[in-house]
């Protein structure tokens, strides 16, 4: 159910907790789609199965094997442009409100790294998972014109998200301890 109230007790406070039962439908949905099975993404599009996981995925900030979980399936929806997947991201993001709410989770974390004098605790714990979806759905965006349309339509994207996602993969880039001098 997604009004599950039990709470794990956690250095940061008291945190939802997320049963074995959602990590293995959310698994077996992933499963289902890497067949590539048109059916299964129909069924995803009709059911409105994605939106639900991210409905889940934050709805629970410290879950980091949900996180996994829910990031692996939609990057197998992300990994291929055939034309009903295209529709299910196109879905995903204009009418699940994804785009929107990785722009308002970016600005967000913005927001709080500004306001904090001292780093006791990160405000959530699934940032570096929005990072890894971000590039997916660039990468993607490149490839479908479509999805780059609606992905240019929404206000901070290309303003507040892409920069930090730019700026993030550059920093991952670069060689640790800045290389060696001649």
């Amino acid at each position: 159910s997604l009004s599950q109230t039990a709470t794990l007790s956690m250095p940061i406070g008291s945190v939802p907790a997320v049963g074995v039962t959602i990590l293995e439908v959310i698994n077996l949905v992933t499963m289902l789609a890497k067949t590539g099975c048109g059916d299964i993404f129909d069924a995803l599009l009709r059911e409105q199965l994605l939106p639900r996981c991210l409905e889940i995925f934050f709805r629970h900030p410290w879950s980091s094997l949900l996180h996994n979980a829910i990031r692996s399936l939609l990057s197998e929806v992300l990994s291929s442009t055939d034309g009903v997947r295209l529709e299910l991201i196109i879905s995903l993001l204009r009418e699940g409100g994804l785009a929107e709410r990785l722009v308002a989770e970016f600005t967000a974390e913005d927001s709080a790294a500004k306001a904090r004098v001292r780093h006791r605790h990160a405000r959530v714990g699934y940032m570096g998972h929005l990072q890894l979806l971000c590039n997916e759905i660039r990468e993607y965006a490149a490839k479908e014109p479509e999805c780059a349309a609606v992905l240019t339509a929404v206000t901070g994207w290309s303003e507040i998200l892409l920069p930090v996602v730019d700026e993030t993969a550059r920093v991952q880039s670069e060689q640790l301890g800045g290389g060696v001098s001649d």
